[in-house]
């Protein structure tokens, strides 16, 4: 899996690359430019997920940043991964 972060220069600072190892959860390596969540990343399992796009509304439910770190930390594969965004109100 591969990400171009073609991102305005300003913005560089805030790019950052995370390694976490959450207590009870699997480790995972992603990038992120924004405070909590993720934009992509892939996890000790093998499990690789990326999100693409800005949405211009905001609604009540989950931001696809923090369910994209929560994918990242509870599951293994692509099936449970689709189930859960299934269930989750985005």
């Amino acid at each position: 899996m591969g990400r171009n972060y073609d991102m305005f220069y300003w913005l560089k600072q805030e790019a950052t690359s995370f390694f976490t190892h959450p207590t009870g959860s699997y480790m995972s390596l992603g990038q992120s430019d924004i405070f909590v969540g993720r934009e992509d990343g892939v996890n000790e399992r093998g499990l690789g997920v990326a999100m693409s796009g800005i949405t211009s509304y905001f609604e009540p439910g989950v931001s696809f940043w923090i369910s994209l770190r929560y994918i990242l930390d509870k599951f293994c594969d692509v099936e449970h991964a689709v189930d859960y965004l299934e269930e989750v109100k985005l």
